[in-house]
This record gives structure tokens, sequence and C-alpha cells, in this order.
């Protein structure tokens, strides 16, 4: 019974009940039947638009991504050669930093005596 469609299932019902009720039902559960799958297409389309969605922000946040490690490699680039080359695994290190500033005022000194 639980494959049969809502007009095969009221057809059994009715040799034993009042033919008037059962086309009133028959009709309301047709009607129900029809909005139902209206919905579910309705859902699928609202799913196939936030899947879309969903994948362009993680696209875009893939690329912002992609740009906030190049500038961050530029910057540490940057720092480097601000600070006489000196090379460390990461540029927020303090300790590095003041290793290559230090450096660099020594460089910078004996240029000067130099010339």
């Amino acid at each position: 019974m639980q494959n049969m469609s809502i007009s095969e299932f009221i057809s059994k019902l009715r040799d034993t009940f009042i033919q008037r009720n059962f086309d009133d039902v028959e009709e309301t559960l047709i009607a129900r039947e029809a909005m139902f799958k209206t919905k579910i297409k309705e859902k699928k389309k609202q799913i196939e638009l936030f899947e879309k969605k969903f994948q362009m922000k993680r696209s875009d946040k893939v690329s912002v991504e992609i740009e906030l490690k190049r500038v961050k490699e530029e910057r540490y680039k940057n720092e480097l050669v601000k600070n006489g080359g000196v090379v460390k695994e990461k540029l927020g290190s303090r300790r590095c930093i003041d290793e290559a500033v230090k450096k660099r005022k020594i460089v910078d000194l004996e240029d000067e005596k130099v010339a």
C-alpha cells in the first residue's frame, strides 16, 4: 500500500464507504501532494542557490588567504632587506628583529668610518 498513488489508494477504499466523501478527500489529497511537490522543488532551488553562494564565499576566502600570504611574504622580504638580511623563521620574532637592527647599525657605522 505504501507504493500506491493517492488515486489508487482512494479507489481501493472507495468501495467500502460513501462515494462523494472519497471524491472530496481524493481531491484534497491530490492538491496537497501537488503543493508539497512544488515546495520540494522550491527548496531544491534554494539549496542550489545556497550551495553556489557557499562556493563563492569559499572561493573569496581562499583568494583573500592567498593575498594575505603574499602580503606577509612581501613584508617579510622587505623587513629582511631593511634589517640587513637576517633570516629567521618568523618575522614576529622580536629577538630576530633586534639582532638585525643592531647588525644594520654596525654596518652603517663601519660605512661612515670608511667614508
